[in-house]
Protein backbone atom coordinates (compact mmCIF):
# COMPACT_ATOMS: atom_id res chain seq x y z
CA UNK A 1 0.00 0.00 0.00
CA UNK A 2 1.34 3.41 -0.71
CA UNK A 3 2.41 5.68 2.08
CA UNK A 4 0.94 8.61 2.22
CA UNK A 5 2.77 11.78 3.03
CA UNK A 6 2.09 14.29 5.31
CA UNK A 7 3.73 17.57 5.93
CA UNK A 8 1.96 19.41 9.53
CA UNK A 9 3.59 23.35 9.96
CA UNK A 10 2.45 23.74 13.83
CA UNK A 11 3.56 27.52 15.54
CA UNK A 12 5.63 26.85 18.69
CA UNK A 13 3.32 25.51 21.88
CA UNK A 14 0.88 23.90 19.68
CA UNK A 15 2.34 20.81 20.41
CA UNK A 16 4.71 19.67 18.48
CA UNK A 17 7.33 17.74 21.03
CA UNK A 18 4.22 15.75 22.67
CA UNK A 19 2.75 14.69 19.56
CA UNK A 20 5.93 13.32 18.43
CA UNK A 21 6.76 11.80 22.08
CA UNK A 22 3.15 9.82 22.11
CA UNK A 23 2.60 8.89 18.29
CA UNK A 24 5.66 6.42 16.28
CA UNK A 25 4.73 7.79 12.85
CA UNK A 26 5.29 11.86 13.79
CA UNK A 27 9.04 13.35 13.23
CA UNK A 28 9.30 16.76 14.85
CA UNK A 29 11.83 18.45 12.30
CA UNK A 30 13.41 21.18 13.91
CA UNK A 31 15.13 23.23 11.11
CA UNK A 32 17.41 25.04 13.36
CA UNK A 33 20.86 23.29 11.97
CA UNK A 34 19.77 24.10 8.70
CA UNK A 35 19.37 27.84 8.53
CA UNK A 36 22.33 28.66 11.08
CA UNK A 37 25.84 27.37 10.65
CA UNK A 38 27.63 27.23 14.35
CA UNK A 39 30.69 28.34 15.70
CA UNK A 40 32.95 25.28 16.21
CA UNK A 41 32.71 26.65 20.25
CA UNK A 42 29.26 26.12 20.58
CA UNK A 43 28.16 23.52 17.72
CA UNK A 44 27.65 20.71 20.35
CA UNK A 45 25.75 22.73 23.06
CA UNK A 46 22.01 21.83 23.73
CA UNK A 47 19.96 23.06 21.14
CA UNK A 48 17.79 25.74 23.57
CA UNK A 49 21.66 27.46 24.24
CA UNK A 50 21.76 27.47 20.12
CA UNK A 51 18.27 29.21 19.87
CA UNK A 52 19.13 33.35 19.71
CA UNK A 53 22.60 32.38 20.42
CA UNK A 54 24.83 35.83 18.20
CA UNK A 55 27.71 32.74 17.81
CA UNK A 56 26.10 31.60 14.19
CA UNK A 57 25.97 32.52 10.95
CA UNK A 58 23.06 32.37 8.09
CA UNK A 59 23.34 29.10 6.32
CA UNK A 60 23.41 29.59 2.35
CA UNK A 61 22.38 26.27 1.77
CA UNK A 62 18.88 26.62 3.60
CA UNK A 63 15.94 26.05 2.64
CA UNK A 64 17.04 23.64 -0.06
CA UNK A 65 19.05 21.71 2.65
CA UNK A 66 16.19 21.12 4.89
CA UNK A 67 13.80 20.35 1.62
CA UNK A 68 15.47 17.53 0.87
CA UNK A 69 15.29 16.58 4.22
CA UNK A 70 11.90 16.55 4.77
CA UNK A 71 11.32 15.10 1.46
CA UNK A 72 13.20 12.11 2.80
CA UNK A 73 11.65 11.76 6.08
CA UNK A 74 8.06 11.85 4.12
CA UNK A 75 9.25 8.67 1.83
CA UNK A 76 9.68 7.02 5.09
CA UNK A 77 6.05 7.09 5.27
CA UNK A 78 5.93 9.43 8.30
CA UNK A 79 3.96 12.64 9.21
CA UNK A 80 6.70 15.39 9.75
CA UNK A 81 5.61 18.25 11.46
CA UNK A 82 7.95 21.60 11.38
CA UNK A 83 7.82 24.78 12.80
CA UNK A 84 5.26 27.26 11.78
CA UNK A 85 7.54 30.35 11.60
CA UNK A 86 8.41 32.44 8.38
CA UNK A 87 11.32 30.57 7.92
CA UNK A 88 9.88 27.02 8.24
CA UNK A 89 6.81 28.00 5.91
CA UNK A 90 9.53 29.46 3.72
CA UNK A 91 10.31 25.90 3.17
CA UNK A 92 7.33 24.61 2.33
CA UNK A 93 6.72 27.63 -0.11
CA UNK A 94 9.82 26.79 -2.26
CA UNK A 95 9.72 23.16 -1.45
CA UNK A 96 6.05 23.04 -2.61
CA UNK A 97 7.16 21.94 -6.61
CA UNK A 98 9.71 19.51 -5.12
CA UNK A 99 7.83 17.27 -3.15
CA UNK A 100 5.41 14.90 -4.17
CA UNK A 101 2.43 15.92 -5.82
CA UNK A 102 0.39 13.78 -3.79
CA UNK A 103 2.56 15.08 -0.47
CA UNK A 104 0.14 16.83 1.86
CA UNK A 105 0.71 20.28 3.58
CA UNK A 106 -1.50 20.63 6.42
CA UNK A 107 -1.16 24.31 8.20
CA UNK A 108 -2.35 23.26 11.84
CA UNK A 109 -2.06 26.55 14.10
CA UNK A 110 -4.20 27.98 16.81
CA UNK A 111 -7.40 30.67 16.45
CA UNK A 112 -6.24 33.83 15.80
CA UNK A 113 -7.95 35.34 18.79
CA UNK A 114 -6.39 32.72 20.67
CA UNK A 115 -2.84 33.78 21.13
CA UNK A 116 -3.04 33.91 25.05
CA UNK A 117 -3.41 30.35 25.34
CA UNK A 118 0.19 30.25 23.83
CA UNK A 119 1.35 32.65 25.72
CA UNK A 120 0.23 31.16 28.51
CA UNK A 121 2.17 27.89 27.90
CA UNK A 122 4.90 29.59 27.44
CA UNK A 123 5.55 31.42 30.34
CA UNK A 124 4.06 28.42 32.26
CA UNK A 125 7.50 26.12 30.74
CA UNK A 126 10.05 29.30 31.59
CA UNK A 127 9.95 31.20 28.18
CA UNK A 128 11.03 34.65 28.30
CA UNK A 129 8.56 37.16 27.39
CA UNK A 130 11.10 37.98 24.42
CA UNK A 131 10.28 34.92 23.02
CA UNK A 132 6.29 35.31 23.80
CA UNK A 133 6.83 38.14 22.26
CA UNK A 134 9.11 37.06 19.06
CA UNK A 135 5.72 34.09 18.70
CA UNK A 136 3.00 36.82 19.13
CA UNK A 137 4.79 38.99 16.03
CA UNK A 138 5.08 35.91 13.72
CA UNK A 139 1.83 34.53 14.86
CA UNK A 140 -0.88 36.37 12.39
CA UNK A 141 1.74 36.27 9.69
CA UNK A 142 2.27 32.59 9.97
CA UNK A 143 -1.86 32.05 9.41
CA UNK A 144 -1.53 34.76 6.39
CA UNK A 145 0.50 33.01 4.89
CA UNK A 146 -1.36 29.69 5.25
CA UNK A 147 -4.22 31.19 4.11
CA UNK A 148 -2.47 32.31 0.63
CA UNK A 149 -0.65 29.21 0.42
CA UNK A 150 -2.39 27.47 -2.59
CA UNK A 151 -3.13 23.90 -2.64
CA UNK A 152 -2.38 23.51 1.26
CA UNK A 153 -4.76 22.49 4.04
CA UNK A 154 -5.40 25.04 6.91
CA UNK A 155 -6.25 23.58 9.84
CA UNK A 156 -7.37 25.73 12.77
CA UNK A 157 -6.44 23.97 16.31
CA UNK A 158 -9.68 24.70 18.76
CA UNK A 159 -9.33 26.82 22.19
CA UNK A 160 -7.41 25.49 24.82
CA UNK A 161 -6.90 21.98 22.66
CA UNK A 162 -3.26 20.91 21.18
CA UNK A 163 -2.20 19.95 17.85
CA UNK A 164 -2.51 15.89 18.43
CA UNK A 165 -6.39 16.77 19.42
CA UNK A 166 -6.68 19.20 16.07
CA UNK A 167 -5.04 16.06 13.81
CA UNK A 168 -7.00 13.09 15.51
CA UNK A 169 -10.25 15.48 15.19
CA UNK A 170 -9.55 15.99 11.49
CA UNK A 171 -8.74 12.18 10.50
CA UNK A 172 -4.99 11.90 10.67
CA UNK A 173 -4.16 8.47 11.53
CA UNK A 174 -1.56 8.83 14.65
CA UNK A 175 -0.38 5.21 15.80
CA UNK A 176 0.76 5.14 19.53
CA UNK A 177 4.14 5.13 20.50
CA UNK A 178 7.15 7.02 20.62
CA UNK A 179 8.16 9.01 17.67
CA UNK A 180 10.83 11.05 16.88
CA UNK A 181 12.14 14.42 17.45
CA UNK A 182 14.73 15.43 15.22
CA UNK A 183 17.61 17.58 15.65
CA UNK A 184 19.88 17.00 12.19
CA UNK A 185 23.30 18.80 13.08
CA UNK A 186 24.69 17.60 9.98
CA UNK A 187 22.20 19.86 8.13
CA UNK A 188 21.28 17.30 5.23
CA UNK A 189 24.78 16.60 4.28
CA UNK A 190 24.32 12.94 3.42
CA UNK A 191 22.14 14.64 0.35
CA UNK A 192 24.31 17.40 -0.27
CA UNK A 193 24.36 16.63 -4.13
CA UNK A 194 21.00 16.21 -4.45
CA UNK A 195 20.05 20.08 -2.50
CA UNK A 196 22.78 21.45 -4.69
CA UNK A 197 20.96 20.49 -7.68
CA UNK A 198 17.70 22.05 -5.88
CA UNK A 199 19.51 25.15 -4.89
CA UNK A 200 21.04 25.86 -8.59
CA UNK A 201 17.16 26.24 -10.18
CA UNK A 202 15.27 29.45 -10.99
CA UNK A 203 13.95 30.41 -7.66
CA UNK A 204 10.32 32.08 -7.39
CA UNK A 205 11.16 33.34 -3.51
CA UNK A 206 13.66 34.70 -1.93
CA UNK A 207 13.93 35.03 2.24
CA UNK A 208 15.67 37.05 4.60
CA UNK A 209 16.04 35.17 7.62
CA UNK A 210 16.80 37.70 10.13
CA UNK A 211 14.24 39.34 9.68
CA UNK A 212 11.71 36.50 8.47
CA UNK A 213 10.51 38.48 5.23
CA UNK A 214 9.76 36.14 2.63
CA UNK A 215 9.54 38.53 -1.19
CA UNK A 216 8.31 36.68 -4.30
CA UNK A 217 10.92 36.94 -7.17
Amino acid sequence: MKKEKILVVAIAGAGKTYLAEHYENVVDFEYLYHLWNYDEAIKDLPIDQHKGNPNRKPNPDYPWNYIVDIKHELEKGKIVVIPGMPNGIYACIVGKDYFDKDTRIIFALPDKNDFETLAERFRKRGNPESFVNLVKDNFLKAHDLAQNFEGAEYLIIPPKKYLSDALIEYGIKLKPGIGLIKENRNAGKQFEKEYKKLKNQKQKYSVDITTSTIKEL
